[in-house]
């Protein structure tokens, strides 16, 4: 298992903490051509927590950091992707995040995890939930 966080997201996480369990460091940035090893090939790709830019931008093929590439990447090449937005209720309402989610819901390899009706302290399902539904996905 590999951990990959946008830049912004390492101020919600600590980067050594995740890579305790993994072994791996976390994924941030593109590697420099011709240094370091690829990655290995996947299985299935968990984004989670997607949050509003993230969702917009994957849904569009911005690919303006790593994880974002990665994201359009794999979908790209069929891997099952389990994609879980988490976002204010209020960001949730605006137009572009729904067709993001329209758009994602129509991508054949991706699943979202989503219930905009979900009362606050469900909005982002359990890891029981997240961790199912990857299963069954992939």
């Amino acid at each position: 298992m590999l951990v990959l966080s946008t830049p912004t997201g390492t101020r919600f996480h600590d980067p050594d903490e995740l890579e305790r369990p993994t072994g791996e460091r976390v994924r941030l940035e593109y590697r420099m051509p011709g240094t370091g090893r690829s990655l290995p090939p996947s299985d299935a790709v968990l984004a989670c927590p997607l949050t509003f830019n993230s969702t917009n931008k994957f849904a569009q093929g911005i690919a303006d950091c790593f994880a974002i590439g990665l994201l359009c990447e794999m979908a790209g090449h069929g891997v099952p992707t389990l994609v879980v937005p988490h976002c204010e209720p209020q960001l949730a309402s605006h137009p572009a995040f729904q067709r993001s989610l329209e758009t994602l819901r129509s991508m054949p390899a991706v699943t979202v995890l989503h219930d905009p009706d979900a009362p606050e302290e469900r909005r982002i399902p359990s890891w029981r939930e997240v961790v199912a539904t990857l299963a069954a996905i992939s």
